[in-house]
């Protein structure tokens, strides 16, 4: 059931200046990465005190809730909101964070991320100079220490160095994954989505940003992706790779099951190439391998269930976008892992047993061929 605290009664009210929300979900991380998200909206240059901020705290105790509650009490321009349910991805609480959102612009922001300090000045002033939908930034990786290290992406052969904007009234220029697959690190027209009735999938725990993303875009006009542009900062959780490794055979059926409704959902739009499409199909065979625990038995299913779109993995986009040696390598380990489970399986039980990382193995592949 849900509930929801009212800062002051949301006393605050809407200005001129106040024409862009930020819906923040939250499930207990640590509150130094939570400050750094805040902060970051804090310091942001078009003026803290210009952004609705609404923070839904979704499934955890009542002592982290108030942990949050004595941060941001003081605010007017902040809604803390209570979601408890059984749903466990963000899907949840972003979909009930859009339902307090007031403003004619929205963005979304993890926990433990941070935006750029002119990212809602520079997207707002895009936002309303041209007729798009939506524009999204580049991302990059912070660990712990708050080190910025860039993120080597597979299939990107060189940096683009201009925005590229993608209008469906003229052609339609192919968006890059990283792009694609993210909600956060873009600005949206609110109207636009409520217009269109678009949500995110509760349903879904894996990529349900690919969807709701896919969503805006096939019912757009024009979107604009500017890859040159620096604008959010993605925490790289060290935790999380430990736990990759860790990942059950239920881990793995949900993990495809939930690709396959995407794949199933977005692959008649004709406005969304292939290639993204054979960017989920390698997820599927990334975490896979990133998996040291996975049961012969499962590795047959997930077989029997993706090897009617194994074929997509080697789609090379014909404008020569892609790097077409490192994604032979990338996606023939890929493609061994969905098709031949008793090698994959051995390959598995090998480097388990070597005490070989595979997620640094993928990590190498993909700087050897970079």
């Amino acid at each position: 059931m849900a509930q929801a605290l009212l800062q002051n009664d949301f006393k605050k009210s809407a200005t001129d200046n106040m024409m862009v929300s930020v819906i923040i979900p939250t499930h207990k991380p640590n509150i130094k990465y939570f400050l750094r998200c805040f902060d970051s909206i804090k310091n942001q240059t078009f003026g803290f005190n210009n952004i609705e901020v609404i923070i839904v705290v979704h499934n955890t105790n009542e002592q982290f809730f108030n942990e949050i509650n004595n941060l941001v009490k003081n605010y007017d321009n902040v809604k803390l909101l209570k979601l408890n349910n059984r749903k466990h991805s963000a899907s949840s609480p972003r979909n009930y964070g859009m339902q307090f959102v007031t403003n004619k612009y929205v963005t979304f922001l993890d926990d433990d991320d941070a935006l750029k300090e002119n990212f809602i000045k520079d997207s707002l002033q895009y936002m309303r100079n041209n007729n798009v939908q939506f524009v999204s930034y580049a991302r990059k990786n912070i660990r712990d220490d708050h080190n910025i290290v860039s993120i080597k992406y597979n299939e990107l052969e060189t940096i683009i160095d201009k925005e590229i904007v993608y209008n469906i009234d003229k052609n339609a220029n192919i968006i890059p994954f990283e792009q694609a697959v993210f909600v956060t690190g873009k600005m949206f027209d609110f109207d636009f989505i409520k217009e269109h009735h678009i949500s995110f999938n509760e349903d879904i725990q894996v990529f349900e940003d690919f969807l709701f993303v896919s969503e805006v875009i096939k019912h757009s006009k024009s979107v604009c992706v500017q890859p040159h542009v620096l604008g959010y900062y993605y925490h790289l959780n060290e935790d999380s790779i430990i736990n990759n490794l860790n990942r059950t055979d239920a881990d793995i059926l949900n993990c495809v099951e939930g690709i396959l409704n995407i794949i199933e959902t977005i692959k008649t739009s004709q406005y969304l190439s292939k290639i993204e499409l054979r960017e989920l199909i390698a997820y599927v065979g990334v975490t896979m391998f990133s998996s040291t625990n996975i049961s012969y038995s499962t590795r047959c299913k997930v077989m029997d269930l993706m090897k009617k779109y194994i074929k997509l993995l080697w789609i090379v986009d014909k404008n020569n976008m892609y790097a077409k040696n490192r994604s032979k390598m990338n996606y023939k380990i890929m493609e061994t892992e969905i098709t031949c489970p008793m090698l994959a399986y051995v390959i598995s039980k090998t480097l388990k047993l070597l005490r070989i990382n595979p997620v640094l193995l993928v990590s190498f592949f993909t700087n050897t061929f970079d």
